[in-house]
C-alpha cells in the first residue's frame, strides 16, 4: 500500500510503566468523565493506566476501545494517536498522519494500522526492520530511500513533518526514482536478503518523495518483501532477530499465508514480472497490467504462463528495453541485477 507521508524497534504493545498513572482520577480529563457519566470510560481507563496515551484518547473521544470512529464510521484516533489526516487504505491497513497523546511538542508521525492480512506478513517486517536497526547500530549506512520505523504489533509509525508527495507524471522525474529504488533493492538484497517488489497500483505508487523531492520507500508490509537466495545466511549472520516463522515453519507458514508462497520465497520471473507490469500500468492507461499482476500473487504456478505473455503486454519503450536486456541470463533476486538496472534506466531516461 502507498502512503503520503525514522527508529526501528519492534515492540509489542504500548505499555510505559515509566509514565503511568497511580490511579485514574490521575488522568487529566478525568473529573469530566465522572461528572458527565461516562461510566464506561472510566472502567477502560482503570485497566490501562500504564498505557497513559491510550488514556488521553479515551478523556479526548469519551470512548473506549483502541481504535475510535466518528459518527461517519471514520477513524479518528487508535492506540493512543491523534489522527490529523487519513492519508490512504489498502489491504494491508489504514494510514494516517498524527500525533500520540501527550506529546506536548504534536510532533508528526505516520501511522498504519494494520489489517489482519497484514499481520500474517509480519513476521518478514519485524525480521527486516531489526537487521537494520543492527545496521545502523553499527555505524553503516543505509539508502535514503529506506524509513526508519517503529513496528508494533498493531500498527507501524514513523516521523514526518509533512505528508509524503506523488511522484510526478514526468519521465524524468519517474525513472529517476526508480533509479532510487534500483539502488534499494541491490542494497537490500545483500545487506538483508529481502527484495522489494510491490510498487503499488491503484491505491499509489509505493515509492514518493519527501520535502526535499528525495524518493522514499514507503511500504514495509511483510507481503511486499521477498526472501532471495542468500535470506538464510544473511539471517544466520545477525544475533537476536525475531524467530523466522515464514518459510522455515511449514504448518505455521501455511496457515498464514494460505497458499500464497509466492509472497514469501522469492522466484527471479514473480519479481521481473511484478517491476515490468507495474511500469506498464503507470505508463499505459488502457493497460490490463494490474490484473495480471493480481493473478500472479494468487499461484506460483501461474508464473511461467505469464512469462510467456509479457512481450504481448509491454507497450512501452523503456519496458521492451527492460525486457530484452533481463529476460534471461539475469537472476532478479541478486543485487548485481538491480544495480545493472538501475544504469540502463538512467541511460534511457
Amino acid at each position: 500500500m502507498a502512503f503520503k507521508t525514522g527508529k526501528l524497534v519492534v515492540d509489542g504493545d504500548d505499555i510505559d510503566t515509566k509514565n503511568a498513572y497511580k490511579n485514574a482520577d490521575d488522568v487529566p480529563g478525568y473529573k469530566h468523565l465522572v461528572e458527565h457519566g461516562y461510566h464506561d470510560c472510566i472502567a477502560y481507563l482503570k485497566q490501562i493506566l500504564n498505557k497513559p496515551a491510550l488514556c488521553l484518547q479515551v478523556v479526548d473521544t469519551r470512548q473506549t476501545g483502541k481504535v475510535v470512529v466518528d459518527e461517519n464510521g471514520d477513524i479518528v484516533a487508535g492506540y493512543g494517536w491523534k489522527f490529523i489526516q487519513h492519508l490512504g487504505k489498502g489491504k494491508d491497513g489504514d494510514t494516517f498522519w498524527g500525533y500520540r497523546y501527550g506529546d506536548a511538542s504534536e510532533t508528526k508521525h505516520v501511522i498504519k494500522i494494520k489489517t489482519q492480512y497484514s499481520k500474517n506478513f509480519d513476521n518478514h517486517t519485524q525480521i527486516f526492520n531489526a537487521m537494520l536497526r543492527k545496521i545502523l547500530e553499527r555505524g553503516d549506512k543505509k539508502p535514503r530511500a529506506l524509513l526508519d520505523q517503529v513496528v508494533k504489533n498493531d500498527y507501524n509509525h514513523y516521523k514526518s513533518k509533512a505528508p509524503f508527495s506523488p511522484i510526478k507524471p514526468e519521465k524524468r522525474e519517474i525513472h529517476k526514482s526508480l533509479r532510487d529504488v534500483c539502488e534499494m533493492n541491490s542494497w537490500s538484497i545483500q545487506n538483508t536478503g529481502f527484495v522489494f517488489w510491490d510498487m503499488g497500483y491503484s491505491n499509489g505508487r509505493n515509492f514518493m518523495k519527501d520535502n526535499n523531492n528525495l524518493t522514499r520507500w514507503v511500504d514495509y508490509g511483510g507481503a511486499g518483501m521477498l526472501q532471495c537466495p542468500n535470506f538464510l545466511s544473511v539471517y544466520k549472520q545477525y544475533k537476536g532477530l525475531p524467530v523466522l516463522e515464514l518459510g522455515e515453519n511449514k504448518e505455521l507458514h501455511q496457515r498464514l499465508i494460505k497458499g500464497k508462497d509466492s509472497l514469501v520465497i522469492g522466484d527471479s520471473d514473480f519479481v521481473m514480472c511484478q517491476f515490468l507490469l507495474n511500469y506498464e500500468f503507470w505508463s499505459e492507461p488502457e493497460t490490463t497490467a494490474d490484473l495480471y499482476s493480481s493473478i500472479l500473487q494468487v499461484k506460483r504456478q501461474v508464473i511461467p504462463e505469464i512469462v510467456e505473455l509479457l512481450p504481448k503486454l509491454i507497450k512501452t519503450k523503456l519496458g521492451k528495453i527492460i525486457y530484452n536486456e533481463y529476460k534471461t541470463g539475469w537472476n532478479w533476486l541478486e543485487d548485481t541485477t538491480w544495480r545493472s538496472l538501475g544504469k540502463l534506466i538512467d541511460a534511457n531516461t
